[in-house]
């Protein structure tokens, strides 16, 4: 439960651990949603190397922006893939709501993190408490002195995505 960042050398395991964690937990969460009882979290797979390299050279505020499309789109993509395995009537019906309420937001202040952090607690707590992101290829995409700066780096930008919603981070 919480955060975590984890640290190692290339070809160290960091990559295995988090599709580790997804593949357990999509397997607790199943177990939990045919027990009718409210999994801790969700996890989400996202894989920041999908961010095209041309954007690599961009400023950080670009290619958080585009961490953050890619977060957005890794979360729903991942709740649309749940609801094809579990073909429940009512699961679909509250990723329904999760999109109408999205759409709601679409036009009010406010990042695309926190309005679907909003619209995922308003309609997904009786299947899960948090999304887990299990952020993988954060080193090669962001410039060293990003993770370096303890104001405005690595470090807030993590802040931000936790306080946005019901967010939890393995990266």
């Amino acid at each position: 439960i919480g955060d975590a960042i984890i640290r190692g050398s290339r070809g160290s395991g960091k990559t295995m651990l988090l599709r580790y964690l997804d593949i357990f937990g999509n397997i607790s969460f199943d177990e939990n949603v045919k027990n009718k009882k409210v999994s801790e979290s969700f996890p989400v797979m996202v894989n920041l190397s999908l961010i095209h390299t041309s954007e690599w050279k961009s400023s950080v505020n670009s290619l958080i922006e585009s961490a953050e499309k890619l977060i957005y789109e890794s979360v729903l993509t991942s709740l649309d893939r749940k609801n094809k395995e579990l073909h429940s009537a009512e699961f679909r019906n509250a990723l329904f709501k999760v999109k109408q309420k999205l759409q709601v937001l679409a036009n009010q202040e406010g990042s695309d993190i926190w309005k679907l952090g909003v619209a995922i607690r308003e309609n997904m707590s009786i299947y899960f408490n948090h999304i887990l992101l299990l952020i993988d290829e954060v080193a090669p995409v962001f410039p060293k002195d990003f993770f370096l700066d303890s104001e405005n780096g690595f470090l807030r930008w993590m802040n931000s995505i936790r306080n946005s919603g019901p967010y939890f981070t393995r990266i």
